[in-house]
């Protein structure tokens, strides 16, 4: 693998309805001719590519509440008997290396993840998307998910843990597939009714699909999901998540709904890791700081979102687990670019909680920007959200900061605490000021 490329080399949603199977569907999937077509080339396109693994997620597997749950067995086998179909079978064998890395690092996010070493069969809708991969020659490694019930963001984060675990695959490539229909209320005749909202709902998800509008879907309407009667959803969600860090060349390959459900076909190919000037910028002023002892000129032509002057952070991981972070929650340079090359530093070698960083830790490192709004005075913990508003918490002299959308911090109770602490404020005090604001956030 030459240097530069990327570990995943495809995202896709596939649909997995049983009678595209000609063996289940003994001539009715005729119906269904433009969504067997697409999961032809879909299957021509995943073999071309020779992954050494696939994962895929699938909403019709073991499923908990408030943990993705992985299969751990060493071989994952299932056949198609529940739909008169036993001849059709499919074994693979597990990667239970990436597996297991793909809890540890989930875990280490605050996203509870499970590796389960029970032998489960493969359920249909891992079945259905292998069918054409495997027709076209696939016989590589398996990993298979079994999505949650989270709420869309924490999907979307836990998509974007991953990628980051397959960047860390040295020397190994692996494709990803959601598996979901879209709405299954598009027809009176459909067996779960008919609604409205389902052809609203799939032109939505489509139309994001096709330009990757990861906003749209991470933020759609749960009434419209609801009432359109979807099961792919949060499957997509992980995929937007997943894709997040990439330059892609998205292809909605088809789109019917013959039989009152949506069926979308969807590949996305991987072309190179999306680069950030914000974060790069990061990167070059830690490197030239451990290099020359002296700061990193600021660069003349900087991008539009740079130039205006706000407070920033710079926060740094290694392996998932902080290495430092270092902010100002106002501006204390002439712009956002010379806030980042301060802060940048301060994080590398003056977090107090850890040793300075080497020049020898720095290709393992990942950097995250995150430019801050002003602050917003807060009269009650009603207008705080820590998904979408960081908080500043003052009491006299004493302050503590706290960035939005972290992992673990799931409530307004658990942010003010940590921001209390962080103060060296008593958690249960309530005689304090609170602000908060919004971040742009570069990682």
């Amino acid at each position: 693998m030459a240097k530069g490329d990327t570990r995943l080399v495809f995202g896709a949603l596939s649909p997995h309805p049983p009678i595209v199977i000609p063996s289940v569907g003994k001539g009715e999937e005729a119906a269904a001719s433009a969504t067997i077509e697409g999961l032809k080339k879909l299957g021509e396109k995943v073999a071309a590519l020779a992954p050494d693994t696939l994962i895929v997620m699938t909403p019709h597997g073991p499923v908990a509440r408030d943990a993705y749950l992985i299969q751990g067995a060493p071989v994952l086998s299932g056949d198609m008997r529940q739909f008169r179909a036993p001849e059709v079978r499919i074994q693979l064998p597990n990667d239970t290396d990436l597996a297991k890395k793909i809890r540890d690092a989930s875990v280490a996010s605050g996203i509870e993840c499970v590796v389960f070493n029970d032998p489960v069969p493969l359920d249909h809708g891992v079945m259905v998307p292998l069918y054409y991969m495997y027709e076209a020659g696939y016989r590589g490694n398996l990993v298979v998910i079994s999505i949650s019930l989270f709420d869309l963001k924490k999907q979307y984060r836990f998509g974007q843990v991953l990628s980051q675990v397959v960047e860390k695959q040295r020397g190994k490539k692996v494709g990803f597939v959601a598996s979901g229909d879209l709405s299954h209320r598009l027809l009176p005749e459909a067996p779960a009714g008919y609604d409205p909202a389902g052809a609203q709902f799939d032109q939505l998800m489509t139309q994001a699909l096709k330009c990757l509008d990861e906003a749209a879907i991470v933020n759609i309407d749960l009434h419209l999901a609801d009432r359109a009667g979807e099961c792919g959803l949060r499957p997509i969600c992980v995929l937007m998540g997943v894709l997040g860090r990439y330059q892609a060349l998205p292809e909605l390959i088809s789109y019917e709904g013959p039989f009152g459900v949506g069926y979308a076909v969807f590949f996305c190919r991987i072309s190179a890791l999306k680069t950030s000037f914000a974060v790069e910028l990061a990167k070059r002023s830690l490197e030239h700081y451990l290099r020359t002892g002296e700061y990193l000129e600021c660069p003349k032509n900087l991008p539009e979102e740079l130039r205006h002057r706000a407070g920033a952070f710079v926060s740094i991981h290694s392996h998932g687990e902080l290495r430092g972070c270092i902010g100002t929650i106002a501006p204390t340079k002439d712009n956002v670019a010379e806030e980042i090359i301060q802060n940048a530093v301060s994080a590398g070698i003056d977090d107090p909680r850890f040793e300075p960083i080497s020049l020898s830790e720095l290709p393992e490192l990942e950097f995250k920007v995150d430019v801050l709004s002003p602050m917003e005075p807060v009269s009650s913990v009603s207008q705080l959200d820590p998904c979408r508003y960081g908080v500043l918490v003052k009491k006299g002299h004493r302050s503590g900061v706290l960035l939005p959308d972290l992992p673990g911090v799931n409530s307004v109770k658990e942010q003010l605490r940590i921001a209390k602490l962080k103060a060296g404020i008593h958690p249960d005090d309530s005689d304090v000021e609170l602000f908060r604001f919004t971040v742009t956030r570069y990682e």
